[in-house]
């Protein structure tokens, strides 16, 4: 999903509205590829949606893309909003 290299899947951590804040991964309806090392740098870094952020990736609009496209993959050029990393930030407060 970063850097197209071979993938696991990543439990998106802040779309549960448990009051956990973060502490426990989504079901699989909400996991999208992440290479090991992506992976780890996002886990290790501690805040997801900053990390999307910086990445310059929604991970909810991907799912949403990967689900019209019955499976086959992310295209950026059917994005359809573009979010800033303020608008990203925004959403989690």
């Amino acid at each position: 999903m970063v850097c197209y290299r071979p993938a696991q899947a990543h439990h998106l951590t802040f779309v549960e509205d448990d009051g956990l804040r973060g502490m426990r991964r989504s079901g699989d309806q909400h996991a999208v590829p992440l290479c090991d090392d992506h992976h780890r740098h996002l886990h290790a870094y501690g805040n997801e949606k900053r990390w999307w952020a910086m990445e310059g990736i929604d991970p909810l609009e991907w799912i949403e893309m990967f689900k019209r496209n019955e499976g086959k993959g992310y295209d950026p050029e059917e994005s359809t909003e573009e979010n800033t990393e303020e608008e990203i930030l925004q959403d989690e407060e």
